[in-house]
């Protein structure tokens, strides 16, 4: 019998978590309007922008590695961890040297990708089990 997986494909984890995304950059982009010289939503912004990218980085780069095997897989994913960490790096860089941006804004942003997909995956997985079980039960 056919179980469908309790994961989301990877595209369609990452357009949600973009759409969710999105939806708070864009709240924090209004609060930019109200306050257009405040370094902790500029450092938000900028460290949300840079997580998605990193996302969409990570999920081209997976797609990138199922055709391969497994010594040339490795060696992909480990030139696309040191990209997005070099990324990562150097923004965190630009925020310490710059009264504009705030590096606590910018470790905001950051982590606000990963939060979203964390919590959007552990929704989904306590969906799909708690179907599970009610079926089971019948």
């Amino acid at each position: 019998m056919y179980k469908p997986s309790p994961i989301r494909d990877i595209d369609e984890q990452f357009r949600r978590t973009a759409v969710i995304t999105g939806m708070i950059l864009a709240a924090a982009g209004t609060l930019l309007i109200w306050d257009p010289q405040n370094p902790l939503v500029r450092g938000f912004l900028l460290g949300g922008l840079c997580g998605l990218f990193n996302a969409k980085t990570l999920v081209r780069r997976m797609h990138a590695m199922a055709g391969l095997d497994a010594r040339r897989a490795n060696n992909l994913m480990k030139q696309g961890s040191f990209m997005r960490m070099a990324l990562v790096i150097a923004l965190a860089l630009l925020a310490s040297r710059t009264e504009a941006i705030s590096l606590f804004g910018v470790g905001a942003g950051l982590l606000t990708v990963t939060l979203i997909t964390a919590t959007d995956a552990l929704f989904s997985l306590g969906r799909y089990f708690a179907a599970r079980g009610a079926v089971d039960r019948i």
